[in-house]
């Protein structure tokens, strides 16, 4: 069963202030919301790409999509295993220290400051999640988001990370892969996209009754950075009541944070749908986007995305928090393997 959430008055006064604060973060009062469930569950889901340099934007043939997979499948060009999922890489592997050191260095964080989220210390083994900046306004004022390295030229997002309400998108979109305070990681570059994947029921209007599961893109970047420094996996996973780490690029001033450092928020799978899922690791403006992984797997060079972050109820402090993720689904999945032929 799918499930949308029905946004009050009370819940928009919150999604303008937050926007003004945070401009591609999304964040709603799910308590004051309406849980309905979402009609129509037999129509058929439509993926679009937008090209930017034609500014074209055509359907998908997921059909297609998926007869290339199986065709590249059947000639060992994609492992049979990754039907559910996508592999990871990490240029590291072959260089056993840097494994050794990276799982070690994996498991350290900073000090927890407001809400429980950790400030990120290693970026050797979080060099794969990104810094997301746009143009926000007319003013030139920036905004900031996260993403995930998910192949050599592919980065996986929120949709409102990269569409304004107006359906049009935000202008110098570019991300930072393993930014920390001023810098990209060593052997990374900033880099834009040039298409873009994502749902023709990704819904632009905040101000209409929401479907949390087709918020999400695929960017197909400028530079394949992931080429340089590695990249995660992406897999269709079950994660009812599972233990669940977010990491991203917090940018809520009104918190102290200006997306200049990366951190790690855990917590745990609430509730799940089809397509997305409530879970309980505290967030803020600028996490959205950013990838979710199981919790036990974070030491792990080739980690696999579970999940990305899509927004939340903007409660940092001791009240219970709920964020809300998207899953990965069989499209994401065959697209990204299609793409990375």
């Amino acid at each position: 069963m799918k499930k949308s959430l029905k946004i009050t008055i009370e819940s928009l006064i919150v999604i303008v202030a937050v926007l003004i604060l945070s401009p591609i973060s999304l964040a709603t009062d799910l308590e004051n919301t309406d849980n309905a469930c979402y009609e129509n569950d037999n129509v058929k889901k439509v993926i679009r790409k937008y090209d930017k340099k034609t500014q074209e934007i055509t359907e998908v043939d997921m059909d297609e999509v998926r007869a290339v997979v199986e065709k590249a499948m059947n000639t060992n060009k994609i492992d049979i295993n990754n039907r559910y999922s996508t592999n990871a890489y990490d240029p590291y592997l072959q260089n056993e220290r840097c494994i050794e050191m990276a799982s070690m260095i994996a498991s350290i964080n900073g000090e927890p400051t407001l809400g429980g989220v950790t400030q990120v210390t290693s970026m050797l083994s979080n060099r794969k999640n990104c810094r997301v900046t746009v143009t926000a306004d007319s003013e030139g004022r920036k905004g900031h988001g996260s993403a995930v390295l998910i192949g050599k030229n592919l980065a996986l997002t929120a949709a409102h990370c990269v569409f304004k309400n107006d359906c049009s998108y935000y202008p110098n979109w570019v991300i930072d892969p393993g930014y920390k305070d001023g810098s990209v990681y060593s052997g990374a570059v900033t880099t834009g996209w040039s298409m873009v994947y994502y749902s023709q029921d990704y819904n632009f209007d905040p101000q209409i009754a929401y479907d949390w599961g087709h918020d999400w893109a695929i960017c197909v970047l400028e530079e394949p950075v992931g080429e340089y420094i590695g990249y995660a996996g992406v897999e269709i996973a079950s994660i009812n009541n599972t233990d669940i780490s977010l990491f991203g690029y917090p940018s809520a001033a009104k918190y102290g944070f200006d997306a200049e450092y990366q951190y790690r928020s855990d917590g745990r799978v609430n509730i799940t749908w089809d397509d997305w899922f409530e879970h309980s690791a505290p967030s803020c403006g600028g996490f959205s986007g950013g990838p979710i992984y199981k919790t036990d797997t974070v030491t792990s060079a080739v980690r696999k995305v579970i999940g990305i972050h899509t927004g939340n109820n903007d409660l940092l402090s001791q009240f219970y928090p709920t964020g809300l993720g998207i899953r990965i689904t069989q499209d994401m999945v065959d697209l990204i393997n299609s793409l990375s032929i």
